[in-house]
């Protein structure tokens, strides 16, 4: 036991790897918005095991810097203000954030007002600006140690490999879908760490290999070919409205009402043709669901 302590005393990997439970607890408790996130969390011991690699795999170049703890603590710093932001976000909306968000901060400053307060934005700016305070004070307080480049090397090479095993593993057994049908759901699920990553990774579908011009053209001849030839004589009369605020409410238990909320949605349901889908995602991410109705192409 003593040894297994000094271990953890001397050892830059050990503390790589303590520095990303720690943050990894953080993360969870803010991802559910309680402080009991990491007992909620630790339901799924195998997916919070991976979040841990993947932090690992993120804080271990830190150990080719002389000011090692500077650089844990900023990459510390970004995971924690991707949490937090989204422990904010999620109170105002149903949907966590992802990767994607970040294309969208400049605009976000825009929207500032209408969520916060005055004073709410001058303190979240005050508290940015310390931050970087605190960022170069702490830069140049650190104190430089004896950078062991193969050490380090081993600790990025056994992260990779932690987090490509236990990726394969979850994947191959089913215990995570390749699809997330609630975003907010597979966040509290399998962890903030492991959905923001495939947020970062997974950016939609790839560019077929046949892609061209002249594929096109030729897709093109052979629908007026098809027009021609009388397979496509009756264009389908199809408007598609997508209003995610729309809902019908006598399907809301509990509540009567004394005559039809919906009359004209109900008339038109009685002349033509209508019923329900299932759908790949609800509550959030609901543009995949977009993209399956207007082309008729399963995500699968």
């Amino acid at each position: 036991m003593k040894s297994f302590l000094n271990w953890i005393k001397a050892s830059p990997t050990a503390h790589v790897i303590l520095w990303a439970i720690g943050l990894n607890v953080i993360m969870e408790c803010l991802c559910r918005r309680t402080p009991l996130g990491v007992f909620l969390a630790l339901r799924n011991p195998v997916m919070f095991l991976l979040g841990c690699g993947i932090l690992v795999l993120t804080l271990a170049p830190a150990l080719f810097f002389r000011r090692r703890v500077f650089f844990l603590t900023l990459v510390s710093l970004f995971w924690l203000g991707l949490s937090i932001a989204d422990c904010i976000v999620t109170g105002y909306r149903n949907s966590p954030i992802s990767a994607i968000d970040l294309a969208l901060i400049p605009s976000a400053f825009s929207m500032l007002p209408r969520y916060f307060k005055p004073w709410e934005i001058v303190l979240i700016g005050t508290g940015l600006a310390g931050a970087l305070v605190g960022l170069g004070i702490l830069f140049w307080k650190t104190r430089k140690r004896k950078v062991n480049a193969p050490h380090a090397a081993y600790t990025m090479l056994g992260a990779i490999g932690v987090v490509a095993a236990l990726m394969v593993t979850v994947r191959a057994t089913g215990l995570v879908p390749r699809n997330f049908p609630n975003l907010a759901d597979a966040y509290r699920d399998y962890g903030f760490a492991y959905c923001f990553s495939c947020s970062a990774l997974d950016r939609g579908i790839s560019r077929p290999w046949d892609y061209s011009e002249q594929r096109m053209s030729q897709i093109i001849t052979e629908l007026e070919s098809d027009r021609l030839d009388g397979a496509l004589d009756m264009d389908p009369n199809i408007i598609f409205v997508q209003l995610e605020s729309l809902f019908d409410p006598t399907r809301v238990e509990g509540i009567e009402y004394s005559q039809d909320p919906m009359p004209n949605l109900r008339a038109l349901r009685s002349r033509y043709p209508s019923g329900y889908l299932t759908v790949s995602s609800v509550g959030a991410g609901t543009a995949n669901t977009e993209f399956e109705v207007m082309t008729g192409m399963s995500l699968d």
